[in-house]
């Protein structure tokens, strides 16, 4: 409702401009820039030659009604002062408060009588927001007026606005929003489309958005992606170029807020498959959608690409004439283990070759075919002997993969000892020990031909001796170079009435990469007690080798370095 205030006098020292008011409620703020008042001085107008419109909330009846807006300063409460003059009648004119939306924001029309100045006063309304002074004959009447608003109008522009928020990478054919946060002084936005080379489709919504003259009064828009152009070259990317002007009738906008918009076209589009002559593919598999023809250009749902986005695929249909399949396939299993060939497990294979038949092109062919399994089964065995000597007993491996088919020659084979406490005590295939215990040794052996496949067995013998193992006070050990990079050699001296002498290499893991028993008279000097041999290790991986050396009543261990 409308205040009546103290009467203020207008004074002549002020500015009079002419009003023209909108005839209509515009459809936008931007759009009454001509019927908005925008500075504090007196605007003089009449209500002649304006039709009535009759789509908005009025007490009484109206005639010759028109709109003249104005925004909202920052206490959010207007005064104003209207005067009408020169009537046809002594009726005056009525004066409301409207939105943009043209609603009534309070209460009836006030009528001013004609021949005095009145002053009115609204509060309760939204800074920033654009309202209309609607203003009719009352009865009909026809007048001149002078208005000024005293105080409450926006004295400034639309602040700078803030980052646009939306995703930077889109998807072909869909619909995004995009949006800012309220600005202050802001009545209406002007959302500027650069579309790229590839995306000269894309739209926003609503379209008003885009009109310059009119903008939208909401913050968001929905931002439309064209379909993806199958000329674009694969693994390309377009650039859309988003901005957002906020827009005030009466100030300009102090910035503008921009984005830039990606949208790709995956580098992987084609497939390619192949199918039996006259036969069909489903693509993609479940679809239900089959092809036959040689080359297909579709548009499907395929795994995301970077973006997250579908991606379209080019399916190239290869018509081809089978052949019966005589490959042969290792497959390696541990002892006792059943074979589960041809799609099921048979018992009954207990050694290769075995075979299995297809009907209907099951192994990429066009043609029923035979398919041949070589079935190799690994059987390890851990078998112990001990020799015992004054100083401590020799635990030797002697059995050390059992029964393994010629074809599987050159598999590895690791060996760990252990104690009953669980230690784990070596990984050749001997080991000197010098307490009364139980130790267990566990052979391993892996495949080469399937390295997943590892098979072992375990056995456990008692030692009774006590004593100390290492090298005899006499001996000394030297290995060189180390590091090493293309050879090794070493030299064991002062090793009193030894028969024999083994020397094995293992890895990290335990696999043997060389072993060799020096007798005397083959590698052994007897007059000097010396064994001194030189190997090459060019072949050799980087990483770090166990040397041992093993005679009777001692056993010696050294690391060695490959760079």
């Amino acid at each position: 409702m409308f205040v009546l205030a103290s009467l203020v006098t207008i004074s002549f020292a002020q500015t009079i401009d002419t009003i023209r008011g909108c005839d209509d409620i515009p459809p936008s703020s931007i759009a009454a820039i001509n019927c908005t008042i925008c500075d504090f001085d007196v605007h003089h107008g009449s209500n002649r030659t304006y039709t009535p419109s009759l789509e908005a909330d009025w007490c009484g009846t109206i005639e010759n009604d028109q709109y003249i807006g104005f925004v909202v300063g920052p206490n959010g409460a207007v005064i104003f002062q209207i005067e009408p003059y020169d009537c046809v009648n002594t009726d005056g004119l009525q004066v409301a408060i409207y939105d943009e939306s043209n609603s009534l924001v309070d209460g009836c029309a006030y009528t001013v009588s004609p021949g005095g100045l009145q002053t009115f006063s609204q509060n309760g309304l939204v800074p920033g927001r654009f309202y209309y002074f609607r203003i009719d004959g009352f009865e009909g009447d026809v007048c001149n007026f002078d208005l000024q608003i005293i105080s409450g109008l926006s004295s400034e522009g639309p602040s700078a606005s803030g980052p646009i928020l939306g995703p930077e990478r889109v998807c072909w054919n869909e619909t995004y929003p995009y949006f800012v946060d309220p600005i202050p002084n802001a009545t209406s936005y002007y959302w500027r489309l650069t579309p790229g080379i590839w995306t000269q489709g894309a739209e926003i919504n609503p379209s008003d958005a885009t009109n310059p003259m009119i903008g939208t009064s909401n913050q968001g828009i929905d931002l439309e992606l064209p379909p993806l152009p199958f000329s674009m070259p694969p693994g390309t990317c377009d650039s859309i170029l988003l901005g957002v002007f906020p827009m005030n009738p009466c100030f300009p906008a102090s910035d503008s807020s921009a984005i830039t918009i990606q949208v790709c076209k995956p580098t992987q589009d084609t497939t390619f498959v192949e199918v039996c002559l006259g036969g069909e593919v489903e693509f993609p598999d479940g679809s239900g959608d089959f092809y036959s023809s040689y080359f297909e250009f579709i548009t499907i749902n395929l795994a995301p690409d970077a973006n997250g986005c579908d991606t379209f695929g080019v399916l190239y249909i290869e018509q081809i004439v089978g052949i019966p399949s005589n490959d042969i396939t290792n497959v390696v299993l541990c002892e006792s283990e059943i074979a589960n060939l041809c799609g099921f497990p048979d018992s009954t294979i207990v050694t290769g070759p075995a075979y299995c038949f297809y009907e209907g092109a099951a192994i990429s062919n066009c043609e029923d075919s035979i398919a041949y399994f070589d079935v190799l089964f690994l059987e390890p065995e851990a078998y112990v002997e001990i020799s015992r000597s004054s100083q401590a007993d020799t635990l030797h491996a002697i059995s050390r993969i059992g029964n393994i088919p010629p074809s599987t020659k050159g598999d590895s084979v690791s060996y760990q000892w252990s104690n009953s406490a669980g230690d784990i005590l070596g990984s050749s295939a001997f080991i000197v020990v010098n307490e009364p215990d139980v130790y267990t040794l566990e052979v391993s052996i892996f495949s080469y031909l399937d390295p997943s496949i590892s098979c072992s067995s375990t056995t456990s013998i008692m030692s009774t001796t006590s004593g100390t193992d290492g090298l005899p006070t006499t001996a000394s050990l030297t290995l060189y170079p180390n590091p090493t990079t293309s050879e090794l050699q070493w030299e064991l001296k002062g090793i009193p009435s030894q028969q024999a002498i083994d020397v094995s290499i293992s890895d990290v893991l335990g696999r043997v990469i060389w072993s060799k028993q020096f007798l005397r008279g083959e590698g052994l000097n007897s007059a000097d007690q010396k064994l001194h041999q030189k190997i090459s290790t060019l072949n050799w991986a980087k990483g770090i080798y166990n040397v041992t050396f093993y005679g009777e009543g001692f056993l010696e261990t050294r690391q060695v370095v490959k760079q």
